[in-house]
């Protein structure tokens, strides 16, 4: 199973950090999923653990492309 990244596309405090400010994201940096769930995932930034909202994830990532994966194109 390939392991599965996001890319943020802007800077951005993720959700979950807002109170406590413990981790902020770069545009550039990748995240490493470690669990999927209905309401966001779990993912790896640096070794630091940080929940991702869907919220984040449709505003502010985009899903890693691997070597060979095609987009579609639309007709």
């Amino acid at each position: 199973m390939a392991i599965k990244f996001y890319v943020a596309k802007c800077d951005f405090l993720p959700e979950s950090a807002r109170k406590s400010f413990h981790v902020s994201v770069k545009k550039g940096d990748r995240l490493e999923v470690e669990r999927e769930y209905d309401h966001g995932d779990m993912c790896r930034l640096n070794g630091k653990p940080v929940f991702l909202s869907e919220e984040d994830l449709y505003r502010y990532c985009e899903v890693e492309k691997t070597a060979g994966e095609v987009t579609p194109k639309a007709d």
